[in-house]
């Protein structure tokens, strides 16, 4: 092979890992002038490339301890282009390897097929960029997009080392299979090559569906036990409100009494106290809906408790149609995240909270806003999940998202004029009125 079309084919080469960079790394949370930084990888590339032929490695065989390089070099790019964890890093530099090869030797194959056959090549060896970059289009839309989560590869220990596995272990069939970097047999060497490359990619794709299944299938089990646990907390709710209203209607009865037979004007402010104390947990809301009663009253006692007022105009006549647990679940977790979200202002006119439940046309509409201090980030309608953040409404949101959609419903969130306002619209059941 002449020293310029070798050259040329290792500067191609190295830059298609930095093709492959920008490929996996554009759906991932990126660092600061992600642009600036992938345009300076490319170039990193090509000096990289320039001096793998220049100290004359491009035209003898692979070493393993080049592989080695080339697989940091590529898992720093990631590190250098996204904020990403270990793990994820090298999952994300292992398709990037496995793609680069595989383009680049689609791409020999064809190139050395139009010499055998033709006499000629089709294109310079550097067209390889272009050729990879149309394919790039393909992959991304079919693989690479639905690979990144929130912008990140979740991936943990096990599917980053099983597919660090495979990857080493294509590298030992190849380095089996080739004789010579620069000999090419298209009745065996590159076209095995090739197969190969290309069933390690479908057997990492399908690893990836595999852990992604496994991880869906996890969350659904967790929203399942959520869901089972919230109904078991309303079943003991409602008898625990049920007891206390027995015991606050046995306490006034007994009171009136003693007032009643009272003379002695202190006695009387001693029991008008009583009365007051016992006429907290007498509050029941009453909205036609006995399962929207209990949440609602068990969420005004802890509002109360907590100095937070909570206004509720709901009209919950027409929700017989919701599961019990559903409408438990849906309440429970929004007004817990609407809670934990004002009760960290120390103004206590913004502590209060919102609940509108009202039928407008033929659709149940549920409101609960309240006011916000620090504006959540939102990722795919939802607000993303903290454990830390009081502001942040991701606590059982996507629980609730996904009850609203077994019901055909429609959820919204929003942020508007220093508020967070939850907005859920039901269609009514034809025979419901």
């Amino acid at each position: 092979m002449g020293g310029a079309v070798l050259m040329v084919q290792s500067m191609a080469v190295v830059l298609m890992h930095g093709l492959c960079a920008g490929l996996y790394t554009w759906p991932l949370d990126h660092r600061p002038h992600y642009r600036l930084r992938l345009a300076l990888c490319l170039a990193v590339s090509l000096v990289l490339g320039y001096a793998y032929w220049s100290t004359g490695l491009a035209a003898a065989h692979l070493q393993w301890w080049q592989l080695l390089v080339v697989f940091v070099y590529v898992a720093s790019m990631v590190l250098f282009l996204c904020d990403q964890p270990v793990f994820g890093s090298l999952y994300c530099a292992t398709w990037m390897m496995m793609t680069q090869q595989f383009f680049v030797q689609l791409y020999n194959t064809w190139y050395t097929w139009m010499n055998v056959h033709y006499g000629q090549a089709p294109l310079p060896w550097l067209c390889v960029v272009f050729f990879a970059g149309a394919l790039s289009s393909l992959v991304y839309i079919f693989v690479v997009r639905g690979m990144a989560a929130d912008g990140r590869f979740h991936v943990g220990p096990r599917q980053t080392i099983s597919a660090l596995l495979l990857f080493v272990v294509f590298e030992f069939l190849t380095a089996s299979i080739v004789v010579d970097f620069r000999i090419v047999s298209l009745r065996g060497n590159w076209v095995v090559i090739l197969m190969c490359e290309f069933y390690c990619l479908t057997i990492l794709f399908l690893q990836n569906a595999l852990f992604k299944k496994s991880a869906i299938q996890h969350d659904l089990d967790a929203l399942d036990l959520l869901w089972h646990r919230q109904k078991e907390q309303y079943l003991l709710a409602r008898k625990n409100i049920a007891l206390i209203n027995r015991r606050c209607h046995d306490l006034k009865v007994q009171i009136y009494a003693l007032r009643d037979m009272a003379d002695s004007g202190e006695r009387r402010r001693y029991l008008d106290e009583i009365d007051d104390s016992i006429g907290i947990y007498d509050s029941i809301v009453k909205t036609g809906s006995e399962v929207l009663d209990t949440i609602l009253t068990e969420k005004s006692l802890l509002c109360r408790d907590r100095d937070i007022h909570i206004q509720c105009v709901a009209d919950g006549s027409r929700m017989g149609f919701l599961d019990p647990a559903d409408t438990y679940a849906i309440f429970g977790n929004a007004l817990d995240n609407a809670i934990e979200a004002v009760q960290q202002f120390a103004d206590k006119d913004k502590r209060q909270i919102d609940v509108l439940v009202h039928v407008k046309q033929q659709f149940l509409i549920i409101s609960i806003t309240n006011p916000l201090g620090n504006p959540p980030v939102f990722r795919d309608g939802l607000p993303v999940t903290t454990k830390t953040g009081g502001d942040y409404h991701g606590f059982g949101l996507r629980g609730v998202q996904r009850i609203v959609k077994k019901y055909d419903g429609h959820l919204t969130v929003s942020t508007e004029n220093d508020c967070f306002a939850l907005k859920i619209l039901f269609p009514l059941p034809q025979n419901n009125g």
